[in-house]
């Protein structure tokens, strides 16, 4: 639980490693203003929030997420709003949606993977988890996959396994 968690966190907040080759807009990368208005954004919604200006504050927060769709912080802004509110499952139709329109984003898996955990869905929050890693990280995903099943071990391991069997030998 909390382990996969804290993985799929990583992975969706760390860049990905293809990613470097990719042109600036198409990495999602915000330039100087849009990140100015993302963070200004976000601390428009936080005031609004403070004084009780839910719509405002929800709204400002979509702003803010939109103005920097890489930037962790709106995510979790937005995840703890919907928290707070006790409206879990209008953050999981946002982020479903959200997703529907930018799949790319894969930071919205791990928003949708800690409303399910909040809501008690076990295996949806993790789908979403796996989501993440198996975006950010394919070959630690795969290896996930192949222990959960019970599967023999990928050809890597397999490489490995004459060299422990020789160490272990008479």
């Amino acid at each position: 639980g909390a382990a996969l968690m804290s993985a799929a966190f990583l992975f969706a907040a760390a860049p990905c490693r293809a990613a470097s080759a990719m042109p600036p807009q198409d990495r999602g990368v915000t330039d100087p203003p849009q990140q100015v208005a993302g963070a200004a954004a976000l601390s428009s919604a936080q005031a609004l929030e403070g004084k009780g200006k839910w719509k405002k504050a929800e709204a400002a927060y979509k702003k803010a997420l939109e103005a920097g769709p890489e930037a962790k912080e709106p995510y979790e802004a937005l995840v703890k709003f919907y928290e707070t509110r006790k409206r879990l499952d209008g953050g999981v139709a946002f982020f479903t949606a959200m997703l529907e329109a930018h799949p790319d984003r894969v930071i919205g898996h791990y928003a949708l993977g800690m409303l399910y955990r909040m809501k008690k869905e076990p295996d949806k929050s993790r789908e979403h988890f796996f989501e993440v890693i198996k975006v950010r990280d394919p070959e630690f995903y795969k290896r996930i996959m192949e222990a959960e099943s019970g599967a023999e071990p990928s050809a890597i391991e397999q490489e490995k396994a004459p060299e422990k069997a020789e160490e272990n030998s008479p």
